[in-house]
């Protein structure tokens, strides 16, 4: 979400969050407002009503603040959280997202999962069942590939996958 508005300089219209005592507390209140933000809670009891926000912390959680050990420097600490959410934007797939990664969505680009697919069983047909979403192949079946793996920045917990055709 940082990388997003930090490329259009955009902000949101809303903050969601349960009625913790941080997000009623004077200072944060007032920060909210400064900056045009106006705070909305989740239902009081109704569990799921922030479902998506706790994911989001969930996922960060386990996905960044228990695979690294967590820096004392307040930058390096920032410094992982954009590298993390950068990768999580732009690099993993969500299964919420119909395989898309948020920036394909939000950036209304054509997802990676929607391109013409690299086969590599030789006797694949174009409209084999077992594929989906159907699509293209790209070429001939039975191509040959090779596989790189990389990490953003040498994270190992950062994952980048990249499959060509030789």
């Amino acid at each position: 979400m940082q990388r997003i508005c930090k490329e259009n300089n955009a902000k949101p219209k809303y903050l969601l969050s349960d009625q913790g005592v941080q997000f009623v507390a004077d200072e944060f209140r007032g920060w909210c407002r400064a900056n045009g933000i106006k705070q909305r809670f989740g239902a009081v009891g109704k569990h799921g009503s922030i479902a998506v926000t706790e994911r989001v912390i969930q996922t960060y959680k386990e996905g960044c603040t228990r695979r690294v050990l967590v820096p004392i420097s307040r930058n390096d600490m920032i410094r992982e959280t954009e590298l993390f959410f950068e990768w999580y934007n732009e690099h993993r797939p969500h299964k919420s997202l119909n395989g898309k990664t948020p920036n394909e969505v939000y950036f209304n680009r054509r997802a990676a999962n929607a391109k013409p697919r690299i086969e590599t069983r030789p006797l694949a047909k174009h409209s084999a069942p077992c594929a989906k979403p159907r699509m293209c192949i790209a070429g001939r079946a039975g191509a040959k590939v090779k596989v790189h793996l990389e990490f953003l920045e040498g994270r190992q917990h950062l994952p980048i996958i990249k499959v060509e055709r030789v």
